[in-house]
């Protein structure tokens, strides 16, 4: 079973969140990743999160 545990190594509910980056196409997820504060999006080694996605069209921040 796997536990879901805070950086202060208190257990959690959250669940961990698994996609891709929409630019480079990298498997990431919200336990290895950092989650964006603006747009909660998880931010790929890349640079990509929620904030740099407009439709097709993308900026790199």
């Amino acid at each position: 079973m796997l536990k879901l545990v805070s950086n202060n190594n208190e257990e959690t509910n959250k669940p961990i969140r698994k996609t891709h980056c929409f630019h480079c196409k990298k498997n990431i997820n919200s336990q290895q990743w950092e989650v964006c504060d603006s747009c909660k999006g998880i931010v790929c080694s890349c640079g990509s999160c929620f904030c740099s996605w407009e439709g097709h069209r993308y900026e790199i921040k």
